[in-house]
């Protein structure tokens, strides 16, 4: 028979099981409970040390900590951060520069498309002609690249609508404008990646949309 004292220490044991979840769009990716993991994610959030005991912890013992958004560092913050400065720098501009062209963010849609960048790259590539890029494969080839960046995949079409929506547009012909974009394909389930053999072309469309300068994108077909 278990003692009164020994039932005590095993509910006071099980109540200091911490998980933590990594959520990609509100869908659980992956999760862990390994104890040197929790103890580095709430050093980070809180600033406990990470050698802390579960009883230091603070809040509630039973934790689930999601990284789609919540109260983990934001990566696209405007005050600068890996992913945002990272994701400038693989396109050669500077931060302001991407921050005002799309404004990357870690929740959805992920980005918020700039009105006057829009209607720079309509104007100067215009609807037709072998410059021109449809709406849902610009779309698609930034969320693509900055999703990259943050570690969670490729997009889907949906998603690039959604992107398309902040500034009041949507593709009609998605599947078709998909496919006249060489460095594009799509996979089942709506889902598109950048070509892994045609990545550089997808950074070119991105840094011109940024610059508003689409000279280097004419120049390169």
């Amino acid at each position: 028979m278990e003692t009164q004292q020994e039932d005590q220490n095993k509910q006071e044991d099980q109540k200091k099981r911490l998980r933590i979840a990594l959520f990609a769009n509100d869908e659980l990716f992956c999760e862990s409970s390994d104890p040197a993991l929790w103890q580095a994610v709430f050093s980070t959030i809180y600033g406990i040390n990470a050698m802390s005991t579960p009883q230091s912890m603070p809040g509630n013992q039973s934790v689930t900590q999601s990284f789609s958004g919540g109260s983990a560092p934001s990566r696209g913050s405007p005050s600068g951060s890996p992913g945002l400065e990272g994701f400038a720098s693989e396109l050669g501009v500077e931060v302001a520069v991407l921050q005002g062209a799309c404004d990357p963010t870690e929740t959805e849609p992920f980005l918020q498309l700039d009105h006057d960048s829009w209607e720079s790259f309509k104007t100067q590539l215009g609807d037709r002609g072998k410059h021109a890029v449809s709406p849902i494969a610009a779309a698609v080839t930034l969320l693509g690249l900055w999703l990259k960046q943050l570690g969670l995949g490729s997009p889907t079409v949906a998603q690039a609508q959604k992107v398309l929506a902040t500034i009041g547009v949507r593709d009609t012909n998605a599947g078709r404008g998909i496919s006249r974009a060489d460095w594009l394909q799509s996979k089942p389930g709506g889902q598109v990646i950048i070509h892994p053999a045609k990545g550089s072309r997808a950074r070119l469309f991105a840094a011109c949309f940024c610059n508003n300068d689409w000279v280097p994108w004419k120049n390169n077909h």
